[in-house]
């Protein structure tokens, strides 16, 4: 492994990117569940921390209005999908995971190849996904996922504004006699 790579672990990626999701307003079942796609990506396709960074790099009325576009794909019975702006395969790799244990795959699945690949569009046609497939969230729970350093700092920059540290809290308590 290079130095500029770092092992981190599935769980730490959900925590923080759901830290950071609410720091930008994301309430908190959208924050979790956008967590877990971009957990899921970055396990299963690579650069799902990558893409989420970009997307905030966009600003916020593009952040919130993008992640509610792609949540159509979770609460709707259609079957065809198009977006005037692509929404980055981060997220929705996991729900075309989940639409596909459903009997319903992606036509073109191989047209997105990392989370920040822009998906315009997608129609779900039946069919079900290949087994067979190696479980490489068994490896990344065992190993950690490889993430390039500055991405997981810029992360943790923007999830630091969450919560304040105790020890700053209690800095500021008057203390009592």
């Amino acid at each position: 492994m290079t130095t500029g790579l770092v092992l981190v672990a599935p769980r730490e990626i959900v925590d923080v990117v759901a830290r950071a999701s609410q720091v930008l307003s994301c309430e908190a079942s959208l924050a979790s569940s956008l967590a877990q796609d971009i957990t899921y990506c970055q396990v299963h396709h690579g650069n799902g921390v990558k893409a989420f960074l970009q997307l905030v790099t966009q600003g916020p009325e593009v952040f919130v209005s993008t992640l509610k576009k792609a949540q159509e794909l979770q609460v709707s019975d259609r079957y065809q999908f198009s977006w005037t702006n692509p929404i980055p395969f981060a997220l929705l790799a996991r729900l075309l995971n989940e639409r596909g244990n459903q009997g319903f795959i992606w036509e073109d699945q191989n047209a997105a190849a990392t989370g920040t690949d822009l998906v315009p569009g997608l129609e779900l046609v039946a069919g079900s996904n290949p087994s067979g497939t190696p479980n490489v969230m068994q490896q990344a729970l065992a190993q950690g996922v490889a993430l390039e350093k500055t991405t997981w700092v810029s992360l943790g920059e923007i999830a630091r504004s969450f919560l304040t540290a105790e020890a700053t809290l209690d800095a500021n308590q008057p203390v009592e006699a």
